[in-house]
């Protein structure tokens, strides 16, 4: 079975849903079509790339914290040395998180459908899941997500937490173990 699929890797992905956008808002300033247009837009993509990663476009792993309109824009500002940033492209900017979302939502969707898996466990039910690899907790199932593969737990202190089914190692009956982390 791959891996699930990461969120903060879906750079290109998030890149080509932007760029189209960011290059209308840009498209006064830019060379007429040709060659020079080109490398200008190349340009562009390299920028988007350099501010949406951490430590620049070396690890292409998206810093989801920053996915704010202003604070990206003050990042091509700053950064790459862009000039008349204004409010239509810090909207454009702002929609960042809204792809990111609808991509990985896409991709997990597929992935869970391509590698079968099934949630067997319904609402009420205690699962004993592992959150690495030396122990196991048990949680109660508050919600249940077919699509996304995924079940919503309740910790102790009033938190929700997400375990994705892979990290499930089976039922639980409540009474006959403890709800406080095991070592296995």
């Amino acid at each position: 079975m791959k891996e699930r699929p990461n969120k903060n890797r879906h750079i290109l992905e998030l890149i080509s849903e932007l760029l189209p956008e960011v290059i209308e808002w840009m498209d006064d300033v830019l060379p007429p079509e040709g060659f020079e247009r080109d490398e200008e837009i190349a340009g562009i993509r390299n920028d988007l790339i350099k501010v949406l990663c951490y430590g620049g476009s070396g690890q292409n792993i998206i810093d989801i914290y920053s996915l704010d309109g202003y604070k990206l824009a003050k990042e091509l500002e700053d950064r790459c040395n862009w000039f008349g940033i204004d409010t239509d492209l810090v909207m454009i900017l702002n929609k960042s998180i809204d792809f990111l979302n609808a991509i990985h939502f896409q991709k997990v969707k597929n992935w869970v459908r391509a590698n079968g898996i099934k949630l067997e466990h319904k609402v009420g039910d205690y699962i004993k899941w592992s959150p690495d690899d030396y122990s196991y907790r048990i949680s109660k199932v508050i919600e249940v997500s077919d699509t996304l593969g995924y079940y919503i737990i309740y910790l102790p202190f009033d938190k929700e937490f997400t375990v994705p089914a892979e990290k499930v190692i089976g039922k639980s009956d409540k009474d006959k173990e403890s709800l406080l982390l095991v070592s296995s």
